[in-house]
């Protein structure tokens, strides 16, 4: 019996080693997916910015702001406006947020900072536990750096993260009582703990046993046993998260998985069965989330169309693919403008000119193919990218939204005036930029208008 309690104890070990295991990677994907986001908001941050910091473009301090708050949208799990540019001196020159003021405070001295002072090679940096001198709050770093028109250090842009996330995020992972989870910085500096132990947050704890020795290869994974900063003993999985400097160290106390060779096996799976659904569900939200925040970054919310950045970044993309395909693929855009429209706002309210707007949207889309791109190019101005189509293709299919929106379908007799609009029309030639085309189609609509409206000019 004794021989047979004895591996049957180190059957529950190892059982326990893998359910430890699971989740840690759980809990690291989450965290590699989070530090992965606001590192791309950082670095096109960083690439828009840098001309802003040393003058080779310029944007009003409001305007700036606003715009890094704008962006802070795509990065929730960020502490609120912590996405700031900070100057080569260490002062931030612009910060997230609704107004033109900036925090009074000088970074120049913090280990970031002088990383991507002194190394051009940094990429991105994540800093250690940082007593904040913003908000007093426990937080990491994450930051880029920026460079000058000549190469040279021109600061940096950073984003916060509070290890109040971390904490939050340990709480959703069904523990039991005696269980902790924590993550360490490559220093062995405490950033997280669940129990929550926040008098040790940012402290040294190199010559705990438990953490003397971390995984050298990034996707190794380590066992101990020992006693933690509590002093209760533990099995450990210590696993570094990805190849970012922060260890993982998941535990389950002694005590606990002697007490599973008594329980019931059902009891078990249910157990873990709930774990995985609260992952599930958590995993759930998080892309509902993330959809929610892509439809509203690049869907005009009035007509249900793409809005004007998805139609740049995708003509971008079409232009740069015909370039590599030799120019043998055509490529043609038509935009569109309501004839009168300041005047159906002016003499019928604004109720009325939404209407408009969205039943001229609707003839649009349903009179475009699925390979063709529409978007509402700002205020009553419509435009769309006609994929694999020639001029006198291009006219046809511009043609036909005309006719359809002067139709009957489109009028209101009780109001006594019909809907139209103007279009001009323009194919993609060589040496052609996004500006250059979007222009001749702009100088088309404007023939078009000088004409009198209600026709498609090229």
């Amino acid at each position: 019996m004794g021989v047979d309690l004895y591996y049957s104890y180190q059957q529950r070990v190892a059982e326990s080693r893998k359910e430890l295991e699971n989740l840690s990677i759980i809990i690291e994907s989450n965290v590699l997916a989070t530090l992965s986001k606001i590192d791309v908001v950082i670095s096109e941050t960083a690439y828009t910015f840098g001309p802003m910091v040393d003058g080779r473009k310029k944007l009003a301090l409001l305007e700036a702001n606003q715009e890094l708050l704008r962006r802070m949208a795509y990065i929730p799990e960020a502490q609120a406006l912590s996405l700031r540019v900070i100057n080569a001196d260490g002062r931030v020159v612009f910060n997230a947020g609704e107004t033109a003021e900036l925090p009074n405070v000088v970074v120049a001295d913090r280990a970031y900072f002088l990383r991507h002072k002194s190394d051009p090679n940094a990429g991105l940096v994540l800093s250690e536990a940082i007593l904040s001198r913003f908000t007093g709050k426990w937080l990491l770093t994450l930051s880029r750096r920026m460079v000058d028109a000549e190469g040279n250090f021109a600061g940096v842009v950073q984003a916060a993260l509070r290890t109040e996330y971390f904490q939050g995020l340990f709480e959703l992972v069904n523990v039991g009582a005696d269980d902790s989870i924590s993550l360490l910085d490559e220093n062995k500096r405490l950033l997280a703990r669940h129990p929550p132990r926040l008098d040790a947050v940012g402290q040294q704890f190199d010559q705990l046993a438990v953490v003397m020795h971390f995984p050298s290869d990034p996707s190794a994974i380590s066992y101990r046993r020992g006693a933690g900063i509590d002093g209760v003993d533990r099995h450990y999985v210590i696993r570094n998260i990805g190849a970012y400097p922060y260890v993982l160290v998941v535990g389950r106390s002694s005590e606990a998985i002697r007490s599973l060779q008594q329980g019931k096996i059902y009891l078990y799976v249910v157990c873990y069965f709930c774990l995985a659904l609260a992952f599930a569900c958590f995993l759930w939200v998080y892309v509902r989330h993330q959809q929610e925040l892509e439809k509203l970054a690049t869907t005009d919310s009035l007509t249900g169309l793409k809005n004007r950045r998805i139609f740049d970044s995708t003509l971008e993309f079409m232009m740069a693919r015909r370039v590599r395909n030799s120019f043998s693929e055509r490529l043609s855009v038509a935009l569109f403008d309501i004839d009168h429209f300041k005047m159906i706002n002016d003499t019928r309210g604004h109720l009325k000119g939404d209407e408009v707007l969205r039943r001229v949207a609707n003839v649009i889309r349903c009179r475009v193919r699925k390979t063709d791109l529409s978007c509402r190019w700002g205020g009553e101005e419509f435009i769309v990218l006609l994929n694999d189509c020639d001029i006198e293709q291009a006219i046809v299919v511009a043609e036909n939204i005309r006719s359809a929106i002067a139709d009957e379908s489109m009028s209101y007799p009780d109001d006594g005036f019909r809907v139209t609009i103007s279009a001009g029309v323009a194919e993609v030639a060589e040496g052609d930029t996004v500006d250059s085309l979007v222009k001749r189609a702009d100088d088309a609509l404007y023939q078009a208008k000088a004409s009198g409206r209600n026709r498609v000019c090229r």
